[in-house]
């Protein structure tokens, strides 16, 4: 009796030219991705491993200055020293991790424990998260030093916004903050990064463009251990400083309008009629934009104050931002229509006796003014002048002279 191998034989034969197949199949696509990745990706790729291999660290701008028409500065920039974590950079090693972050508690007088809750809950992991801000020159000096041996630790120095003169044309210069959620989406496609501050209100606000700035970086070689080393001059860039924005406001004008208005609610405005340049804005409650610049404690304090005051509204700029009646101020309309078409007699009198009947309405002066002409009315603001004369003008004519 004998075996039929010749079955077996073709069987194993068809196994092995599969498994030849399948393999040329892998070996081809391996040629086909290779060159792909070298022909058609070698530029992405060698840009991507160049970044691996670099550390590219920004450098704001400073914010240009704002200054009144007589040279004065009223918002300025002043040195300050912050510390922060970069997620991404910490050490791979925790023990390492473990004793740069217990160090940096010790500095800053923080507990660990603290540290670690505030880089775990943070959303920003591709980003630096701001641990201390404005700490004094010795802790900055103490992290510099040893910035080498904790990796992804970092005192920064930088300059922030200042307004010398406090409370002083705060409704005009506004205020600069952190940009919010919308703010970033709206200008992301300007160079705008969540970390980044931008002007809110008044000129800060209508001027950020111009103010902010151009940014630069400092490129670094990272090593095996992902420490930076040397710097990389060719790649780096230094940053453009914004522009100064000088205002046609004086600032001796100014003063002397706050101190006019002094802490009675009202706003104040001085123009040069022949230009429209607003030379003195004031508007009171005001406030202290130095507040938005720092988080501590005392500032969160006088925001929320500043936040929850729907009485006094101090944030309402209100020569602009708010509306009133025209009172006396349109006593110059009807006064422009006698003296242009000589409606009345300029030496014609009205007498006032406080109150002007129409009808069976009466309508009140502010005060007693016996006979008024013109002249007299307009510096005595006299009401039952103008309630006369406006009979004879005419509502149309007012109308047409209003325009």
């Amino acid at each position: 009796m004998f075996n039929d191998r010749s079955g077996n034989n073709t069987e194993v034969q068809d196994k092995i030219i599969i498994i030849m197949a399948v393999a040329a199949v892998i070996f081809i696509s391996l040629i086909i991705r290779i060159g792909y990745l070298q022909i058609f990706k070698n530029n992405n790729l060698s840009a991507k491993s160049q970044r691996i291999r670099e550390k590219i660290i920004r450098i704001n701008p400073i914010r240009g200055r704002i200054l009144t028409n007589d040279s004065q500065i009223v918002a300025n920039n002043i040195k300050n020293y912050n510390v922060y974590i970069y997620p991404k950079s910490l050490s791979k090693n925790l023990d390492m991790r473990q004793k740069s972050l217990i160090y940096l508690g010790r500095v800053l007088n923080y507990q660990y424990t603290d540290i670690e809750y505030m880089i775990s809950n943070t959303k920003m992991v591709d980003d630096k998260i701001l641990i201390a801000e404005n700490v004094s020159f010795d802790t900055f000096i103490k992290i510099t030093e040893n910035s080498e041996s904790m990796p992804g630790i970092e005192a920064e120095e930088r300059t922030i916004r200042n307004y010398p003169f406090k409370n002083r044309m705060s409704h005009v210069l506004g205020q600069i903050g952190a940009i919010n959620e919308n703010e970033y989406k709206k200008f992301k496609d300007q160079g705008y990064k969540r970390n980044d501050w931008i002007g809110k209100t008044g000129i800060e606000g209508s001027y950020e463009k111009e103010l902010k700035g151009e940014e630069g970086h400092k490129v670094y070689s990272v090593d095996a251990t992902r420490n930076m080393s040397s710097i990389i001059l060719e790649r780096s860039k230094e940053p453009i400083p914004g522009y100064e924005v000088e205002l046609s406001i004086n600032f001796e004008l100014q003063k002397a309008a706050e101190d006019i208005l002094a802490d009675r609610t009202g706003g104040m405005v001085v123009m040069k009629p022949a230009t429209g340049e607003v030379l003195a804005m004031a508007s009171f409650p005001n406030y202290d934009p130095n507040i938005y610049i720092l988080s501590n404690d005392a500032n969160y304090e006088a925001k929320k104050k500043l936040d929850l005051d729907t009485k006094g509204t101090p944030l309402r700029n209100r020569t602009i931002q708010a509306e009133y009646p025209p009172g006396s101020t349109f006593k110059m309309v009807p006064a422009f229509a006698i003296l242009e078409e000589n409606i009345v007699p300029l030496s014609k009198t009205y007498f006032c006796n406080g109150s002007y009947r129409l009808n069976n309405e009466r309508f009140g002066c502010w005060s007693v003014h016996g006979s008024e002409n013109l002249y007299d009315a307009i510096t005595n603001s006299c009401d039952v002048y103008f309630y006369n004369t406006s009979l004879l003008i005419t509502i149309e004519r007012i109308s047409q002279y209003a325009n």
